[in-house]
């Protein structure tokens, strides 16, 4: 049987809550991944731990505003006394009287005796049509002030909820924004390798001490890539077949660019 009224609306609020619990779980795993797939390992020691304390703050954020959401959507069972516990939500209710409550009925508390009277009824009488139908309908009245009253109650939780979960969200996003500089940042200091010839010349004797014995006589077919840091050259990785993995660092005098 399909919900209608405040029901229906705690039904849709509930599922809400249920999209943005499977979104948030999916952008974790996708954190999760995408930490996997960018290589951490490839990275310096310095920017890895940059790298996992963005991604870890980003990861701790949605695991919390997961674990919020799951509490919203683990619902108790609302009832009748449960309301007349509650005042603030009870005088909430009492204000739209004339929408749930019938006529004569003016507080949740008038409510609660109208039906314990027609339970009271129904039993003494139970073939009655007249008291049955008066149970029906105090029934009826008193499903819908509950329907209203749990939808009202999950509606604020959620808004409290929601505020706990926006500063989340910008922690959540602070982190991965760090996690994603510290590995655009860390792919940026590379330098990009070029093709170039070693050709003999100042400083040749110490290169070719360390190429001989695996690759013999030159000229080589070499990757290289501008060096960083203090040390004038190139680190060099030769891609001849027969030397193929051997890497040096080779002073600029040596080395013929023959591609950028």
């Amino acid at each position: 049987m399909a919900e209608t009224g405040y029901g229906a609306s705690r039904s849709s609020l509930r599922e809400t809550l249920k999209w943005l619990t499977t979104v948030l779980t999916a952008l974790g795993a996708a954190l999760a991944a995408g930490a996997t797939v960018s290589g951490l390992g490839g990275l310096s020691v310095d920017d890895r731990q940059d790298a996992m304390w963005g991604g870890g703050i980003a990861m701790v954020a949605i695991l919390i505003a997961i674990a919020i959401l799951v509490r919203l959507l683990t619902v108790s069972p609302f009832y009748l006394d449960d309301l007349l516990a509650d005042t603030r939500l009870t005088a909430e209710i009492e204000k739209r009287k004339l929408e749930v409550l019938a006529p004569g009925t003016n507080t949740v508390a008038n409510l609660k005796k109208k039906l314990q009277d027609a339970v009271r009824d129904v039993a003494a009488r139970p073939d009655d049509e007249p008291t049955k139908a008066i149970y029906r309908a105090v029934s009826t009245e008193a499903n819908q002030v509950v329907d209203l009253a749990a939808f009202l109650s999950l509606a604020k939780k959620v808004r409290c909820g929601m505020i706990w979960l926006g500063l989340l969200a910008l922690i959540a996003f602070g982190g991965l924004a760090w996690f994603g500089y510290v590995i655009g940042r860390a792919a940026a200091a590379k330098p990009a390798p070029v093709a170039a010839v070693l050709q003999p010349g100042a400083g040749w004797a110490e290169v070719a001490a360390a190429l001989s014995k695996e690759c013999g006589d030159g000229p080589f077919a070499v990757t290289l890539a501008a060096q960083t840091g203090l040390t004038k050259g190139w680190t060099t990785t030769v891609t001849a077949p027969r030397c193929a993995g051997v890497a040096v660092t080779v002073p600029e005098a040596l080395v013929t660019v023959t591609k950028p």
